[in-house]
């Protein structure tokens, strides 16, 4: 991606690559720790806040419970 790509887009403002490419480096690093500490068995999952009905980091939420996905669990569900 360049930033012409990003110019041409109708954003609500606009987009620095250089800044983007630091907060997602930040990220990475911040997230090392976390995922060494997590057991084996919880590879892959999500975690969700039944009290806040929403999914949640975990450090910030202690409550949290660990949400696997599943198949078709991502396809909506009509009610009559």
């Amino acid at each position: 991606m360049r930033e012409e790509d990003l110019k041409r887009l109708d954003l609500v403002e606009p987009i620095n690559l250089h800044d983007l490419k630091e907060s997602w480096l930040a990220a990475l690093d911040s997230v090392d720790p976390f995922v060494a500490s997590r057991p084996a068995e919880e590879i892959g999952c999500l975690y969700y806040s039944v009290s806040r009905r929403q999914f949640v980091d975990p450090r910030e939420v202690p409550n949290a419970v660990p949400h696997f996905g599943r198949p078709g669990g991502v396809l909506p569900r009509v009610v009559d």
